[in-house]
């Protein structure tokens, strides 16, 4: 609040009693000579009435104006303390000093000369206004609402009591007393955009858009050159979400007045939402320009500067609103998706940990620290964050998945299974969440649970032919030959094109150890499908080729294929595929070791 201006607004520093313009040749000149606004000669010709007459209190008074004006302060501050000791009843002298101390920033002092013009002029509802902006600077609301009271009970019809009452109310989100204090100032001045202003941007405060709307809809067609109404309906229609409307009236704001940074701030975010990056950065860059301390468009800029993967300036300009609004968590936590998206972990977890000191029940950022602390592989302190996004959230999946993985990273399948167990409890339908858990029990080596759960993903979801996969290595595992060949089978029906199962299912015809199963003529046809598929250029799906060949007796082929295999296998691969290419020249297929 601008507290000199409702000072000077309200009437408090309207002071020049008639005794001030004594008939003294030099008050007179010096007085000239401030109604010229020529302040050193106003000074010089006020010193030397002082001198004739070091008792004249008008004297004093005029020169502490004359000093004001100078910005001497404390030169004005002594000659108005003076001029009070001449004479305790000069009501301008109270008030200049008021407004001095105010500048001061000592507002105690300038309450009690305030209080002072009160007691000189207790009927006069502009001093009990321009007190109560005092303590409104103080934050002591409930004695600034107490002098704007007594404001309206001298004159009950004084817009400016109820529209400074109305401020106050709307600081303290007392919303509804607000909007009273604002009708009465539409009631008073029914043709001012003013109040229709004031109180659509309480409803604003209060979510209530469509009244707001209203509101500002009225002060356009009152004043529809007043570039603030079109930029407070534009935040109307960003809460509606409605871009193409805020960006109209944001740039309607433009028009009328290019230097608005809240209109660019407000233009550039839709255009961030509407997905124009290069134009949301251009007017956000605009909005800085004008008011380099917005916090609020660094904030916005770096989320574009995020989409055009421009993760640098992103990170600068986060930290730039972290530096000017510390206490607002949206940067740290801006800053510390980045940071961990650019693995440096320790900086992620400082900026987290920062944000959760501004927001300590904000689940989402527990659970990216958790996430953190998990790749940097401090299992407990992840836990710590996953358990504390439970206690927040008791009732959602999430921290009971994150858990399970942290669980899982420290190969402890037993938790990672119980905190499952509570995921599938509160996702019934979720497939993967069964997969899961599945995966969990086949690292137990329980393959029997991980098939009974494998079993329930697949009835929810029977095209995922990625279940069909995972079940077929649990059957590998419990050595259920036929479950194995169906998985694949099945793979094969949903996704012609899967040159994998296709390998796989060639593999178990070749080399299963279970004599019944072996079948290589089909094992051929499913591995040359395989290799047609990949173009020939996977040297394991060759050496699955020639185990093929070798089980249908075709062994001479079966050494071509696997030395084309074996010379584009891996040091860690080729040890094996060479004792089979042994078999091979001996005449001998490939066959798994039996059960």
């Amino acid at each position: 609040m601008d507290v000199f201006r409702a000072l000077c607004l309200f009437g408090v520093l309207a002071f020049a009693p008639a005794s001030l313009w004594a008939a003294d040749e030099n008050l007179d000149k010096g007085r000239e000579a401030l109604q010229k606004k020529d302040y050193d000669t106003a000074v010089a010709r006020l010193s030397d009435a002082i001198q004739s007459d070091p008792q004249n209190a008008a004297a004093y008074s005029l020169r502490a104006y004359a000093y004001l004006q100078k910005k001497d302060l404390d030169k004005a501050l002594a000659d108005l303390s003076e001029a009070i000791r001449l004479n305790p009843d000069d009501i301008g002298a109270y008030g200049h000093r008021s407004m001095i101390y105010v500048l001061k920033r000592d507002l105690d002092k300038a309450i009690e000369d305030l209080g002072e013009t009160i007691r000189l002029d207790p009927q006069n509802a502009a001093r009990y206004i321009g007190r109560s902006a005092v303590y409104a600077q103080k934050k002591d609301y409930d004695k600034a609402i107490e002098d704007l009271t007594d404001a309206i009970r001298l004159e009950p019809d004084k817009p400016a009591a109820y529209a400074n009452r109305g401020m106050i109310h709307q600081i303290r989100k007392d919303y509804d007393k607000a909007i009273d204090d604002y009708a009465q100032v539409i009631r008073i001045l029914p043709k001012d955009p003013g109040g229709y202003l004031s109180r659509g941007r309480v409803l604003l405060d209060k979510l209530d858009f469509d009244a707001a709307l209203k509101d500002f809809d009225e002060a356009v067609r009152l004043d529809p050159k007043n570039p603030f109404c079109y930029s407070y309906r534009g935040c109307v229609f960003q809460y509606k979400r409605n871009p193409d409307k805020a960006i109209a009236d944001f740039t309607e704001a433009l028009r009328l007045n290019p230097r608005d940074a809240f209109a660019l701030r407000g233009r550039g975010t839709e255009l961030l939402r509407k997905q124009a990056f290069d134009k949301a950065v251009a007017d956000l860059s605009g909005a800085l320009r004008l008011n380099p301390r917005d916090a609020e468009s660094y904030i916005q800029r770096a989320a574009a500067y995020w989409a055009k993967e421009a993760y640098d300036k992103a990170v600068a300009d986060f930290s730039q609103a972290v530096r000017l609004n510390p206490k607002d968590e949206r940067a740290y936590h801006g800053r510390a998706r980045l940071l961990a998206r650019q693995r440096e972990f320790d900086k992620a977890a400082a900026d987290y940990t920062a944000a959760l000191s501004l927001d300590p029940d904000n689940a989402m950022l527990a659970l990216e620290r958790g996430g953190v602390y998990v790749a940097r592989q401090d299992f407990e302190r992840a836990l710590a964050d996953f358990g504390l996004v439970i206690r927040l959230k008791p009732k959602a999946a999430e921290g009971y998945e994150a858990r399970a993985g942290a669980y899982e990273a420290k190969k402890d399948y037993a938790r990672a299974v119980a905190d499952l167990n509570e995921v599938i409890r509160l996702k019934p339908k979720d497939p993967w969440s069964l997969v899961r858990r599945a995966t969990a029990y086949a690292l137990q080596q329980d393959y029997g649970k991980a098939i009974e759960d494998y079993d329930a993903a697949i009835k929810l979801d029977v095209k995922q032919e990625w279940f069909y996969m995972q079940r077929a290595r649990a059957y590998e595992a419990k050595k259920d030959h036929a479950g194995v060949v169906r998985d694949y089978e099945a793979i094969i029906k949903l996704s012609p094109k899967n040159a994998l199962a296709y390998n796989n299912l060639a593999w178990v015809l070749a080399t299963c150890p279970a004599d019944g199963f072996r079948d290589g003529k089909k094992a051929m046809a499913y591995a040359r499908k395989a290799c047609e598929l990949v173009e020939w250029k996977n040297p394991s799906y060759l050496d699955t080729l020639a185990a093929a060949c070798a089980e249908a007796g075709q062994f001479e082929e079966a050494v071509q294929w696997q030395k084309k295999a074996l010379a584009n296998l891996s040091k860690a691969e080729a040890g094996e595929a060479q004792a089979r290419l042994k078999l091979y020249e001996q005449r001998k297929p490939y066959h798994e070791n039996r059960p």
